[in-house]
């Protein structure tokens, strides 16, 4: 009789908890993501600035807030250093994209890889108009993505 009264009480143990779960995703269907591969787990949108010219000038902007590439003549380029790291337990993927209206002027030298925990990774994001390209000044999005795999 002892064995049948812990088999019922184990059942209804188990149960208990499979409701508790069923009831925190229906109040927070998030809660279990954490657990998730392929989650995103950051998104960083960073504005990047930058000027197209026929002239021959040098411009540097040195700044946090941005990444500012400066001025720049058509068929010349620039080239900024760019570290991503990864502050996660876990490893993650990367994924890194510029906005439309910039996209066909800005490249970076790899914009699909994956991070260990507590790994970093120093790009090159290269600023190249073409001799075609209009003048004037440009702004948009650099949007880096990272993923729980």
């Amino acid at each position: 009789m002892v064995k049948y009264n812990n088999k019922k009480i184990l059942i209804i143990l188990i149960l208990a908890i499979l409701i508790l779960i069923i009831l925190l995703y229906f109040v927070n269907p998030g809660f279990l993501d954490r657990y998730s591969k392929n989650k995103i787990v950051h998104i960083q949108k960073t504005p990047v600035i930058f000027e197209i010219t026929d002239q021959k000038i040098i411009g540097i902007d040195v700044d946090t807030d941005a990444l500012k590439l400066g001025t720049i003549m058509k068929g010349n380029f620039i080239e900024r250093k760019l570290t991503v790291v990864n502050p996660f337990l876990f490893d993650i993927q990367v994924l890194i994209s510029f906005s439309k209206n910039i996209d066909d002027f800005v490249n970076i030298s790899s914009n699909d890889f994956v991070l260990n925990n507590n790994e970093n990774k120093t790009l090159i994001v290269t600023l190249n108009p073409s001799n075609n390209a209009s003048n004037g000044n440009y702004s948009g999005i650099m949007k880096v993505v990272m993923k729980k795999i």
